[in-house]
């Protein structure tokens, strides 16, 4: 497991940046925190990092965007709504997870037996000074690989 306190916008930004380095086509990103926690500014600022635009907007009324104006795509997905496997099952979720892109999972327990074998898990918890606090962790081979090339950039 690797943590990170991020005291401010910039902080996360960064933070994103050091994770956005590491991240390769096929790969997937599970997001886990309270509601204002800070999972669309953190995934705003990797889609900024990855994808070299301002300004990338939660999916939770349509549920996935997709990013490919350049190389990688990037599919945004974000589960709060969802209610059921079921509505994860007519969502097409494969055609995301083992994709040509990386894909960014909001609310990612709601994912249920559709989670993948390999990926990094990033969960964001409020201080009460404001500030949050991301731990990280690798599943799987892959996953693991991405946390061991964070933990050596320190």
């Amino acid at each position: 497991m690797f943590g990170l306190t991020s005291n401010s916008l910039d902080d996360t930004e960064k933070f994103a940046r050091k994770i956005a380095a590491h991240l390769n086509l096929g790969d997937v990103v599970g997001l886990t925190g309270p509601l204002g926690s800070g999972k669309s500014t953190f995934v705003n600022a990797l889609v900024k990092v990855l994808h070299r635009c301002e300004y990338s907007s939660s999916p939770t009324f349509t549920i996935i965007h997709q990013y490919d104006l350049l190389c990688p795509t990037i599919y945004h997905i974000d589960l709060y709504r969802i209610e059921n496997e079921r509505s994860l099952a007519e969502l097409g979720l494969e055609e995301y997870l083992y994709g040509n892109g990386i894909s960014l999972i909001e609310w990612f327990p709601n994912l249920g037996d559709f989670r993948p074998k390999e990926y990094l898990d990033i969960k964001i918890n409020c201080n009460m000074d404001g500030s949050r606090r991301f731990e990280v962790s690798g599943v799987g081979k892959r996953g693991e690989e991405i946390l061991d090339r964070i933990r050596q950039e320190g």
